[in-house]
């Protein structure tokens, strides 16, 4: 391509505001010129343009914290009570971290994307909005402004409540606010943010690749996501970080409340609304063992704290019971709010009549209608304006949303005012996702149909086993209600004779599973539960012939003694996949190891070390069939140590396989011997890892005894780089790293 001249370079800097604004060829051209500009030319350019969109660009992301802090005010109470959140660097460890010091590393460090777990209510959401607030002071006091990050909180719930089909959140969000194409795409170049994505296990597309669908990778951010641990499913870190990236993601887990935070959220509440009670009070009723156990989150902590419990050790003893309450605390006050405003003599009529029929129940049933009709369209909220509602599956003119958040009749108006429910702007919510799943849970449980074992009951409607948040709660309620389980029994029961419940019996022995009921020698025969979770159930004996159980997990159930015969297993998960088939001489010393994403395993066996010759067979875990077998001249002496590694980097296909005295590198899926290295001088070879990116080979050679080196007593580490077309070339590193590594690009 030519280079550009003089004039071009003049006419382009004298383009005007309006021509950019109006012309979305122009953003094209602009792009297509910065390919042929040299790099001073094309800072020249970027200075130019951000002198005629800059302005409003700048008016417009500093309008963003403006419409952030007013359609966020009413959690001004709750952002009172923030109080530090710890977490962990590893699921269930002990040593705990500050989030918010760890979050800051975060983004002055080099990785991209932190990805924080937490349970419902333990504080994500409320944390992000913490660290929003915390970065816009930062980008206020920063000196240059155009070089700070931007923090956006981003509830990605919302986004998709507004654009269910939306292939870009980002790009959505900034469209929503009436950012142009120019505007985003001049944001992208210029700018730098911390995107804080809230609610990713709330919006229903999760089996895509989120980081590549959303495009993330064209945007200079740092990128933060919360999510429920239970809604990432296996396998998760590749939704999150560009292809082979694994290093540039940081994870961490929210650790529940200790006792000094729960000593301090007391203390911050009882300012915030004082109750008349001493904070000594609170702290000697919460610390009782039955209390303790439930107030591990914020939320719990702040529902326990609102319903105001007696402090004559009236425990609550389970959460069913402590959300009950908190509903009925939320209704009889919206109550006593309506019974003490100015009414028209319409909503006063209309009021007096709910308040006749007992004003708590229309109340509660309205939330409940709300919470089904969001679970029926898959949805946590519902954007929604006159003449035109949209959830998360919901279409433009969709009209059901209208008998819950239309102002056209009085009675729904006061009953949504009475509704524990939040706004922004057109979106609305229940104040915890939580409440949402109570209310539905409560209806499966409550449903008149359930008794009748009816094909349209709810339980039967919904897929609850995969929903964690809602089948917790209808769990709890089962280990409570003997009369429940009673029900569910009879599902799993009729499921013998009648298709039409066969996703029911399925909710409902996993239920029962899941809340202790055990079935060592019933009489199962028949029935069909497919993709029911039945882990750590007690089968023993029991009769289960004939019956359909695919896709059935069963990781860790007993099953000693069952009868499976004629039974559909196609599916089942057992927790561990089958051995690998193959005939294997029991006098034969084998090893094995996998690959980092579990889609493929090797296999390495000799009839005897003496022989000197290894077989090394290739499987595919994912389709369960042999790939690839040769035979390797390595002369195996399974006395000593070694190993097996598969690089973690499909680019960089290679499998290794070592021992103290020698290793072999071979390419995948060919298993062709690429470089062999033999230990000299009496040196011993400690350990052998790639690199997280799989481009580097470590091994650590000691020239101890093998007894000394199992102790870490290692000389040195030799660093390789995966990135030469011959051979490794292998450099010193310093004493005492475990790993050594070796440079290639052998492939």
């Amino acid at each position: 391509m030519a280079p550009l001249t003089k004039f071009e370079v003049t006419e382009l800097l004298s383009v005007t505001s309006e021509n950019l604004s109006v012309s979305k060829r122009m953003d094209m051209r602009l792009q297509r010129i910065e390919d042929r500009l040299a790099p001073e030319n094309v800072t020249a350019l970027e200075t130019h343009q951000r002198e005629v969109l800059g302005m409003s660009l700048d008016e417009s992301l500093l309008r963003l914290k403006d419409d952030y802090l007013t359609e966020h005010e009413m959690e001004e109470f709750q952002y009172s009570l923030y109080v530090p959140v710890e977490a962990t660097e590893q699921p269930y460890a002990d040593e705990r971290v500050d989030l918010l010091q760890c979050v800051q590393d975060f983004i002055r460090g080099t990785k991209q994307i932190c990805l924080i777990q937490g349970s419902a209510g333990s504080g994500k959401s409320t944390f992000n909005h913490y660290l929003a607030r915390h970065l816009w002071s930062e980008y206020e006091r920063a000196s240059k402004q155009t070089e700070a990050a931007i923090p956006l909180f981003i509830s990605l719930t919302s986004i998709v409540s507004s654009k269910p089909d939306s292939e870009d959140l980002i790009a959505s969000y900034f469209s929503d606010r009436d950012f142009t194409e120019q505007d985003i795409n001049l944001a992208r170049r210029t700018r730098r943010f911390v995107f804080m994505l809230d609610g990713y296990d709330e919006i229903e597309r999760r089996d895509c690749n989120f980081y590549a669908k959303n495009k993330l990778s064209r945007w200079k951010a740092k990128i933060i996501i919360t999510s429920r641990p239970e809604y990432l499913g296996s396998g998760y870190h590749s939704k999150f970080h560009p292809p082979n990236r694994r290093d540039l993601l940081q994870e961490y887990w929210l650790a529940p409340f200790s006792t000094d935070t729960i000593k301090s959220y007391i203390s911050g509440f009882l300012q915030a609304k004082p109750t008349g009670r001493p904070a000594i009070d609170y702290e000697a009723y919460l610390t009782q063992p039955e209390i303790r156990d439930m107030i591990s989150n914020p939320f719990l902590l702040r529902m326990i704290m609102t319903v105001e419990p007696s402090m004559d050790h009236e425990f609550l003893i389970n959460r069913v019971d402590l959300y009950k309450r908190f509903f009925g605390h939320c209704l009889a006050k919206a109550q006593s709010r309506l019974d003490n405003i100015q009414l028209t003599s319409d909503q006063r009529r209309i009021f007096q009549r709910l308040c006749d029929e007992t004003f708590s129940d229309h109340a509660e049933q309205f939330c409940r209608d709300f919470a089904m009709e969001l679970y029926r369209h898959k949805a946590v909220e519902v954007t929604y304006r006159p003449g035109t509602a949209r959830g998360s599956s919901a279409g433009e003119g969709d009209s059901k949303w209208q008998n819950f958040l239309g102002n056209d009749d009085e009675r729904t108006r006061l009953l949504r005012f009475s509704a524990p429910l939040t706004r922004h702007g057109q979106s609305y919510r229940f104040l915890h996702k939580s409440l949402r799943d109570y209310l539905i849970a409560q209806s499966l449980w409550e449903d008149p149909l359930l008794a009748q074992c009816a094909a349209k009951a709810l339980l039967n409607e919904f897929f609850i086993v995969e929903d964690p948040g809602v089948l917790d709660f209808v769990v709890e309620q089962a280990t409570l209600e003997h009369e429940l389980q009673q029900k569910l029994l009879q599902y799993v029961e009729k499921s013998k004779t009648d298709d039409l419940v066969v996703q029911g019996a399925a909710n409902a022995l996993t239920v029962l599973v899941k809340s202790g009921m055990r079935f060592s020698g019933y009489d199962l025969r028949g029935i069909q539960v497919p993709r029911a979770d039945l882990r750590f159930g007690w089968f023993d004996g029991a009769q289960l012939q004939g019956s359909d159980l695919r896709h059935l997990r069963l990781q860790g159930a007993w099953l000693r003694g069952a009868n499976l015969s004629e039974s559909k297993m196609a599916g089942v998960w057992f927790g561990e996949r089958p051995a690998i088939g193959g005939s294997i001489v029991s006098s034969w010393e084998t090893m094995a190891c996998y690959s980092p994403d579990g889609r493929l395993a090797v296999r390495a066996f000799a009839k005897d070390f003496r022989s000197g010759i290894v077989q090394l067979s290739l499987w595919s875990i994912v389709e369960e069939k042999l790939m690839k077998k040769t035979v390797l001249d390595f002369h195996m002496d399974f006395s000593k140590m070694g190993g097996m590694a598969i690089s973690p980097n499909p680019d960089v296909a290679l499998l290794v396989v070592w021992q103290s005295d020698k290793l072999v590198l071979l390419s995948l899926p060919e298993l062709e011997v690429v470089h062999r290295y033999s230990a000299v001088n009496g040196d011993v070879i400690c350990e052998i890892g790639f690199s997280p990116d799989g481009k580097l080979l470590a091994m650590a050679r000691g020239v101890h005894s093998p007894y000394d080196t199992l102790l870490g007593d290692y000389s040195d580490t030799r660093l390789g780089n995966l990135d030469c077309n011959t051979r490794p070339s292998w450099r010193k590193s310093r004493r005492g790293t475990l790993a050594q590594s070796c440079p290639r690009t052998l492939l």
